[in-house]
C-alpha cells in the first residue's frame, strides 16, 4: 500500500484551456464616489497616508462604505451588545 497521492502527475499548465479569471471585483460604494476631490485629499492629508502608484482606489472612511458580499460583512462587524 503507497501513500495518498503517489500516482498523482504534475501539470501542465501550458496545455490547459482554462477560463480567464476576472480580477477587476472592486465596486465602489455611492458614498465614496460622491465625494469631492477636496475632501479625499483632505482625508489623505489629515491620516498622513503616502500613496503610490497607479490607479489607487478611492478611500472608505467607515466600514459601512465597503461593498463586501452580505455574509462576509456580517462576519467582520462586532457582535452587537446583548
Amino acid at each position: 500500500m503507497g501513500f495518498a497521492g503517489d500516482r498523482l502527475q504534475a501539470v501542465n499548465w501550458q496545455q490547459m484551456n482554462l477560463p480567464a479569471v476576472n480580477k477587476e471585483i472592486y465596486a465602489e460604494h455611492p458614498t465614496v464616489s460622491n465625494r469631492s476631490p477636496s475632501e479625499v485629499s483632505q482625508w489623505i492629508r489629515e491620516n498622513q497616508l503616502t500613496l503610490s502608484g497607479e490607479r489607487i482606489p478611492r478611500p472608505v472612511f467607515e466600514f459601512n462604505e465597503t461593498t463586501f458580499p452580505g455574509m462576509l460583512s456580517i462576519a467582520c462587524l462586532p457582535p452587537s451588545p446583548p
